[in-house]
């Protein structure tokens, strides 16, 4: 969904001028448990691909988390599939709405999570079958001064019912005062390629992002190592890009 101007100057208010959260709501929850943020970006990349036309969006969460390690929480996303030039099956996807919930623990320096997590895109037609829900397992521990993470991710039955799927990453975080230097490794694997659209892959990213107070900024080079012609048909939504993003903790 394109930002309009108003979607462009709300983001604006709540990114640069609403209330925190933290000095307001947060201190009527226990233990301050609840948090959120709010962020624009220019590009909405999920495992080296755009959920977006290569456009903008507008992206919020709110969180709820115990301090005995239980957790919970939903994510939300403007997309576009662009479905009007595919096919002509009902509305297509405008949202993309993520609920989520899980156990983290520490063992010593190492942080174990597992959880799981159901997509919805409210509003697109039943029988494009976009809902799908995964179940995550992920580990970190810190390597000198940087940290080292591994996770996966497995669906019974992926995004428009393209059979079971597994991804698998790696990923390392280098903190540098406000900076924070970051890079990612994926491994995508779906049991009906043809359905989903492109061959299982690899995905990449590298990136560093800025935090003053409650805003980061964050530049991040992603993509894929699938060529156009195997990309949907022949797009560009899987190639090397540039992504910026401007968020808020709320």
């Amino acid at each position: 969904m394109k930002p309009t101007s108003t979607v462009a100057l709300l983001a604006f208010v709540l990114l640069f001028g609403a209330p925190s959260l933290e000095a307001q709501e947060m201190q009527d929850s226990p233990a301050g448990w609840l948090s959120g943020s709010i962020s624009l970006m220019t590009d909405y990349s999920l495992r080296g691909i755009s959920q977006t036309l290569r456009e903008p969006a507008l992206q919020g969460s709110i969180d709820l988390a115990h301090p005995s390690g239980l957790y919970f929480g939903a994510w939300a996303s403007s997309v576009n599939f662009g479905e009007g030039d595919l096919v002509d099956v009902g509305p297509r996807a405008q949202m993309e709405l993520d609920i989520y919930g899980g156990f983290a623990l520490g063992v010593g320096s190492l942080a174990l999570d597992a959880g799981a997590v159901y997509y919805a895109y409210p509003g697109a037609a039943a029988d494009r079958s976009y809902n799908f829900y995964e179940l995550s397992l992920a580990a970190s521990h810190p390597v000198g001064p940087a940290g080292l993470g591994v996770s996966a991710l497995y669906s019974p039955d992926f995004f428009a019912q393209s059979g079971s799927a597994l991804y698998v990453a790696g990923t390392l975080e280098f903190p540098l005062s406000h900076v924070t230097l970051s890079a990612s490794l994926g491994r995508q694997t779906i049991e009906l390629n043809d359905v989903f659209g492109t061959p299982d892959y690899l995905d990449y990213g590298v990136g560093a992002a800025v935090t003053w107070e409650a805003i980061t900024v964050g530049l991040r080079l992603v993509g894929t190592e699938l060529e156009e012609s195997a990309c949907f048909g022949g797009t560009t939504y899987c190639g090397t890009r540039v992504v910026m993003d401007v968020s808020r903790a709320l």
